[in-house]
């Protein structure tokens, strides 16, 4: 029931990066490379649902927190979160952990 991911993502303005929401699922994040901001909590702006998640050009008001390497994040499900500031190119492991 895992979903396991390895993201390499570019920062803009090459790639601007969207914002989530997981209905069922948490979401832990390992940076393996780079720099980056995590925004988590807050309000999801605009967007559509496929399935049980949720994707929206960026996310209002939420927490802030800068993330480098070595550094490890749990988004909880229902929580909107969105990669913001990419310092070039950043390389995550993502987990996805479903909710009973």
């Amino acid at each position: 029931p895992y979903n396991v991911n390895i993201e390499h993502r570019l920062g803009p303005p090459t790639a601007p990066q969207t914002a989530s929401v997981h209905d069922k699922e948490a979401e832990l994040f390992y940076m393996m490379d780079g720099t980056a901001t995590l925004v988590t909590g807050g309000k999801k702006v605009g967007g559509q649902q496929t399935g049980d998640n949720w994707r929206g050009p960026s996310v209002e008001g939420g927490t802030a927190q800068k993330m480098s390497k070595g550094d490890f994040m749990l988004v909880p499900a229902g929580v909107p979160h969105w990669f913001t500031n990419i310092q070039g190119t950043i390389t995550e492991f993502s987990l996805h952990l479903p909710v009973k």
